[in-house]
């Protein structure tokens, strides 16, 4: 979940009480300074010799709609957050990877979109057995993404 700025998890949900503690950067990270990536880069900087990954679509419909509830932004604006997410996280945690393609797809797993999806032909399904094999993968994005690049 994407935020346009820095959240208070605590005030409402008391999230803080039950991040891991014994991960330093998040143990002194402020309520109000929590963002999702300071929590990627915490957690993969702790762990560097695994790798995290993750899966967006560029313009994925649900993600648009609970950032911006009250119509204050769309796909294009909600885009443009999660690029530079993505790349504050991958600037800070080089054990960190993106596969983020085209479309508005929500929850990729439970979907044949899983053996579908691909960027620059290489399929999110490969792309997945290479990270899982402890093959490096580099972090892909699409380059029309407008739509899914389907195989």
């Amino acid at each position: 979940m994407l935020f346009t700025g820095a959240v208070d998890l605590q005030a409402d949900w008391h999230s803080h009480d039950h991040f891991p503690s014994w991960i330093p950067a998040l143990a002194d990270m402020q309520p109000n300074e929590w963002t999702m990536a300071k929590h990627y880069i915490a957690v993969a900087n702790y762990y560097p010799t695994y790798t995290f990954a993750q899966f967006n679509s560029i313009r994925d419909r649900v993600q648009v709609f609970y950032t911006y509830p009250n119509g204050g932004g769309d796909a294009d604006d909600w885009s443009a957050l999660l690029d530079a997410h993505l790349a504050e996280i991958e600037t800070n945690a080089p054990n960190y990877r993106a596969f983020t393609p085209g479309g508005t797809l929500h929850c990729v797993t439970p979907r044949d979109a899983f053996y579908d999806n691909a960027i620059n032909d290489i399929r999110f399904r490969d792309w997945v057995a290479d990270l899982a094999s402890g093959k490096p993968v580099d972090s892909l994005h699409c380059d029309d993404c407008t739509t899914a690049e389907l195989q």
